[in-house]
């Protein structure tokens, strides 16, 4: 029956009932699970093959030897691997990070004190422009106020003139028709008097003593 089992499924048929058998046959010419022992197998018992004990000892030692080399290595290389990490926080790696920190620190302040020496510079000259503008401005305004009450004297050395200037011709009238434009009724004393006023305005008194 097995035969004619493994003949249809060589040939590609399927029986009605019973296991799927494979359309192929097996790789590299073994048996399948399905297909049953030869008869010189059949009742064969697997016995495992017998151990040398000296062999056997002498490969457990060389497999122990084996692990506790390749522990010592592991070890090692952790071991070598947080060093460096120590290293790179606390170590060399450290003091050179320090060193490169104050470096970095002094030339910063370098900066910061030519940065402070050039705003400090740039600060003196504009107080400087400003006193100077200041001072400008001073004299200007001091310019202006001068030349404002020379002009407020002059305007009022007018006005006194001209108020004088009224006021003698009110007080003295001339001839109507007189080329010479002396006053009417008036001594010899009130003339020079007047005389002396137009000249400078002194000594009136002293002229009528000398008339006298």
């Amino acid at each position: 029956m097995w035969v004619l089992l493994r003949a249809l499924s060589r040939r590609g048929a399927r029986p009605p009932c019973g296991p799927s058998a494979p359309l192929l046959p097996p790789a590299r010419g073994r048996k399948t699970r399905h297909d049953p022992p030869t008869k010189s197998k059949v009742g064969r018992v697997a016995t495992p093959p017998t151990v040398d004990v000296a062999e056997f000892f002498v490969l457990s030692e060389r497999y122990r030897q084996y692990r506790q080399t390749v522990r010592a290595l592991r070890l090692e290389f952790v071991s070598e691997v947080r060093r460096k990490v120590y290293e790179a926080r606390a170590g060399v790696l450290a003091e050179r990070k320090a060193r490169e920190d104050a470096a970095e620190h002094r030339e910063l302040m370098a900066w910061n004190r030519a940065e402070n020496r050039r705003l400090q510079e740039l600060r003196i000259e504009r107080l400087r422009r400003e006193a100077r503008d200041r001072e400008q401005q001073q004299a200007e305004e001091k310019a202006r106020q001068a030349r404002e009450a020379e002009a407020f004297v002059q305007l009022k050395e007018r006005e006194v003139l001209q108020l004088q200037v009224r006021s003698k011709e009110l007080h003295h009238p001339r001839e109507p028709g007189g080329a010479g434009g002396r006053s009417i009724g008036l001594p010899k004393e009130l003339q020079l008097g007047r005389y002396q006023r137009r000249a400078g305005g002194q000594a009136t008194a002293q002229g009528l003593l000398r008339a006298q």
